[in-house]
This record gives structure tokens, C-alpha cells and sequence, in this order.
């Protein structure tokens, strides 16, 4: 599982990231895309252990991202967590 804190998100920092996984990983990247399948922002993670994670993430990357919904991808080496998020600003 995964989310992205707050949501919806108004466009002031903090932002997170909070992951829950079954087994770890040596690396994850989370992806946002826009509902036309256009990848807007990428924030890549070191190690990951067994449940829950919470990172903080770098605003920057989404602080150009207009109000909507947007799909978010967790890619992690068995597999990916697909997702929605709204930004409300």
C-alpha cells in the first residue's frame, strides 16, 4: 500500500510519502502521472524495510502540478502499487 500525505495535498510543504511492504526492497522510485498517462514528478528511496515507512519527499518536483488527480506508481523490484492523488491547491 501506499500514500501520499497530506491528501488531498494544497500545495504547502510538508509532503510524504507513507509505504507499507510485505517483504523489503533495496530500492523504490514513486512516479506521478497525469490522467493522460504524462509522467510529471519522480522521487527515487534507498532501502526499505517490512511495513510501514514514512518518507519525506521533496516538494519541488510537484510544485507545479495543477489542481486534479493524478496516478501515482511505486515501483519496487517484485512489483509496483498503483494509486490516486489529489492536489487541491
Amino acid at each position: 500500500m501506499v500514500r501520499l500525505l497530506p491528501g488531498p495535498w494544497r500545495g504547502d510543504p510538508p509532503l510524504a510519502v507513507w509505504v507499507n511492504l510485505l517483504r523489503p526492497a533495496e530500492r523504490l522510485s514513486l512516479k506521478v502521472f497525469t490522467t493522460s498517462y504524462r509522467k510529471v514528478a519522480e522521487w527515487d528511496f534507498g532501502p526499505a524495510p517490512v511495513g510501514g515507512s514514512t518518507w519525506a519527499l521533496d516538494p519541488a518536483p510537484a510544485a507545479r502540478l495543477s489542481n486534479g488527480i493524478y496516478y501515482v506508481v511505486l515501483r519496487k523490484p517484485f512489483g509496483q502499487i498503483q494509486t490516486k492523488w489529489l492536489i487541491l491547491r
